[in-house]
């Protein structure tokens, strides 16, 4: 009799919890060449790559046909002048072929965006990538605020620069709360029937 309770209950547990979806974590990254300024020295022609740190569980709607993940974590590499940890939060966002990079949330201004037709129905979830593209940099320095960095305030030059965009689903995924829940309840039930035996 116990034996079928538990059974019941374990099974119960498995279909109210199965179809919870699965956070993984993804890596965004952008890159191109420009002209700028790192803590007030300017730099001329150098290879930039930002790379984010995000999870697909945390996509969101910017409006209409727009999706975003804001970045949990984020970096910049300057070629020649080092990486640097940037402290104003980030996002990648997506609509319809344009694939972008701005400040966090719904409302984060540009940095970088551009279009592809291999843009075209991507989700935000999946990898994707390398795609070669044309870039505009923009607002570095707007009403949004100044990019900040370990190194210092970041500035890139607005300009139309040759970019690639790269989306890296992690093979590690992060386990849920639900699946923690199933494990522990698995765990109980074959200890209450083991104890019983």
């Amino acid at each position: 009799m116990l034996r079928s309770v538990v059974v019941r209950c374990c099974a119960l547990a498995f279909v109210a919890f199965s179809g919870a979806a699965v956070a993984e974590p993804i890596t965004f990254i952008f890159t191109g060449i420009d002209d700028g300024t790192l803590n007030g020295v300017p730099f001329t022609d150098t290879t930039f790559t930002i790379t984010q740190i995000a999870d697909t569980a945390a996509e969101q709607s910017c409006g209409g046909a727009c999706r975003f993940i804001d970045a949990s974590g984020a970096m910049v590499n300057l070629g020649g002048l080092g990486t640097f940890t940037l402290d104003t939060g980030t996002r990648t966002f997506i609509t319809g072929d344009v694939i972008g990079l701005s400040r966090a949330g719904v409302n984060g201004g540009d940095l970088m965006n551009g279009s592809s037709s291999s843009f075209v129905g991507y989700d935000l979830t999946t990898s994707l990538g390398p795609v070669a593209y044309t870039g505009g940099v923009t607002q570095w320095s707007s009403s949004f605020g100044a990019v900040e960095t370990s190194g210092g305030t970041l500035f890139l030059a607005d300009a139309n620069v040759d970019a690639t965009f790269q989306a890296i689903v992690g093979v590690a995924a992060v386990p849920e709360p639900e699946g923690l829940l199933l494990l522990g309840i698995g765990a109980f039930g074959f200890a209450l029937v083991r104890r019983r035996r």
